[in-house]
């Protein structure tokens, strides 16, 4: 036996937390400790029988779990009974569950994330209504209420960044026509302007060199806008111009004759709308003429007017759409400024003087064109902000739900947590992210005071508590590929870290969400934690190390609990840490003599003893709850007599 004390039975390399060291090649330790009991894990999201998924995990010794499934399809496979079952499940071993909602084809601004259905209002609302179930269904899996709810904020690509020169730069942004709900692509792209040269400058490497204005994705989006409204202004005013010449030779002799016609086709028009309503039709009060009373030039200058007036009620209509978008597209400022101007344009035409005066109407059209092409209206429109308003009337709309069912139920609501997701997709840069939840915030307080639920301080207070964000450190280690450091990550966190109710703990390379366990890849985890606070904060913090289970086939919670430096016993201060397996007592990563749970069995406990009965339920026969695989038939673990 060797010759030592054991103060703990299962004692670490090391006596205390100094022992512990991060940075090391050979160490899984992340430098940030979480206590074991704040430590999560999903259940496996590929499967309806999340009873079952339910009891694996809680077999470990889990404590905060993540339930749910990817494919909308097989979520709503799961009986509401499930729920309630795992409930109850949870309450017998003080387990505490969240939800994630399911992410296949669930985008929450109706856009399309194939990109081959056009945008509509009711691909909106249908996805709302997707989420509100998620609400119905998951309500009862905690007595109390209060479930969080994990939900993507975006499942489509939208705006990409790149760090060029220690800038960091948009190199692309989806763009959305409003008009048809299609999407396109606007890109950083080189733009070569002679106007950009100097003159006084004869180096021709140099004047090339100038040529190139570089054209981001925001100003490729103003050039589309401004290059479809100019073209829009130009086809209405061409036919305004066609009308103009005719009138200015035919109008002057022709116009009394013209406006009698005119006068005569107006009564008939009116006659005939009183008849269809049941009512005395309009006496005529001077003879008609038709076209047997008027001679051979009255005729064709009067066809020559009617000619310009076909032109103009095109033009009218193009100008009639042109105001229509802009006012659609228009802030509030540019829509009373557009009120202001119809209500001009409007006497005008309807003056009596104007009532038949063409010459009159085209002038008044070319001052209203003339007004309207002033600001081109934002028809293309970045996708991001685009998929900000829209999917932030569906989150806050999902959340009164949430606040309602709540209500009726005499429980707390279900947290709406949004999800951050890695670069490629929509929302993976900390600004984006606070806009998002801000907006959403903003919605359901006007939603609030609408429903006369209550004022707007008890709104904003209630909108807080609901709606808030899930922060994955993995998807934003994905922009290392695009040369981002760690620093400009923990600045990312910094943004939205007063949003965050829930954390998704993950690691990977930077280049592809693998879900390795923390400590395994290259996310700054530390920096990243320490700037979210989740050591004050009581948001829960859910481990996604599926990554690593179908790779290794191993559980990887003990390796989880490595990583973030759990403590093996409750006693934090003077109990030996599961990061300490590897370490040894003068904090080298060389093994020591004493070990941990998975580091062999020391001077005086068996190896088996040490894997079956100090590593938690994770390491028990199966036929005990755990996940290794029992004696079978007469074993010792098999529940069986032996032979």
């Amino acid at each position: 036996m060797a010759d030592y004390n054991i103060k703990n039975i299962y004692e670490g390399g090391a006596n205390s937390f100094s022992g512990l060291k991060e940075n090391d090649p050979d160490a899984i330790y992340t430098g940030y400790s979480i206590p074991a009991g704040e430590l999560g894990t999903p259940t496996n999201p590929m499967v309806a029988n999340q009873i079952e998924e339910l009891n694996k995990t809680l077999n470990q010794g889990v404590i905060p779990i993540e339930i749910g499934a990817i494919d909308p399809k097989v979520f709503d496979t799961i009986p509401k009974q499930h729920f309630t079952e795992m409930r109850r499940m949870a309450e017998l071993t003080g387990a505490k569950i969240s939800v994630h909602a399911p992410v296949i084809g669930i985008e929450p601004s109706g856009l399309d994330p194939q990109g081959r259905e056009e945008w509509s209002e009711q691909s909106r609302r249908a996805i709302e209504e997707q989420l509100k179930t998620v609400v119905d269904k998951t309500i009862h899996v905690d007595k109390n209420g209060g479930v969080p709810i994990t939900i993507h904020a975006s499942n489509i690509p939208l705006a990409e960044w790149e760090k060029r020169d220690g800038e960091i730069v948009k190199i692309k942004d989806m763009v959305v026509d409003r008009e048809t709900g299609q999407l396109s692509m606007a890109r950083l792209s080189d733009m070569y302007r002679p106007n950009m040269t100097d003159p006084e400058e004869k180096d021709l490497l140099k004047i090339t060199e100038r040529l190139n204005d570089k054209m981001t994705p925001d100003q490729a989006i103003e050039s589309m806008n401004a290059s479809q409204w100019r073209n829009s202004v130009l086809t209405a005013t061409m036919g305004l111009e066609k009308a103009d010449e005719i009138l200015r030779e035919a109008y002057p002799a022709g116009k009394d004759i013209f406006n009698i016609f005119k006068a005569q086709e107006e009564l008939e028009r009116e006659n005939k709308r009183k008849i269809e309503k049941g009512k005395q039709p309009l006496e005529k009060t001077e003879k008609e003429i038709s076209f047997d009373h008027i001679t051979p030039e009255q005729r064709e200058v009067y066809m020559r007017i009617k000619a310009a007036e076909e032109q103009v009620s095109d033009s009218q209509l193009k100008i009639h759409s042109l105001f229509d978008k802009a006012y659609k597209y228009g802030d509030d400022e540019e829509k009373r400024k557009l009120a202001k101007i119809a209500n001009n344009f409007s006497q005008i035409i309807r003056s009596e003087e104007g009532h038949f005066n063409m010459p009159m109407q085209t002038q008044a059209m070319r001052r209203l064109v003339k007004e309207l092409s002033e600001e081109a209206p934002e028809q293309f429109k970045s996708a991001t902000e685009f998929a900000t308003e829209k999917s932030a009337e569906t989150f806050a709309n999902v959340a009164m739900h949430s606040y309602e069912k709540g209500k009726e139920n005499k429980m707390a609501p279900s947290v709406i947590s949004i999800e951050n997701i890695y670069q490629g997709l929509g929302f993976a840069r900390g600004e984006d992210m606070k806009n998002l939840i801000v907006k959403s915030r903003e919605n359901f307080v006007k939603e609030f005071v609408n429903k006369k639920k209550g004022n707007e301080k008890e709104g904003g207070e209630m909108a807080e508590k609901i709606i808030g964000m899930t922060f994955d450190v993995g998807h934003l280690n994905m922009f290392k590929k695009s040369g981002f450091n760690d620093k400009d990550l923990v600045a990312e966190a910094d943004k939205v870290k007063e949003y965050v109710k829930h954390i998704h703990i993950t690691d990977n390379f930077g280049y592809d969400d693998s879900h390795l366990a923390p400590g395994m890849g290259n996310v700054p985890m530390k920096d990243l934690l320490k700037a979210l606070k989740a050591g004050d904060s009581k948001a829960r913090k859910i481990v996604e190390a599926g990554g690593f289970i179908p790779q290794f086939k191993s559980p990887a919670f003990s390796y989880n609990l490595e990583g973030m430096g759990s403590s093996m016993f409750k006693d934090g201060e003077t109990s030996s840490y599961w990061g300490q397996s590897y370490f040894g007592a003068d904090g080298s990563s060389s093994a020591s003599f004493q070990r941990g749970y998975f580091g062999g069995y020391g001077g005086m406990i068996p190896q088996l003893s040490y894997e079956t009965f100090g590593a938690g339920f994770a390491q028990l026969p199966a036929e005990l709850g755990g996940q290794r695989q029992g004696g079978g038939q007469g074993g010792r673990m098999s529940g069986r007599p032996m032979e």
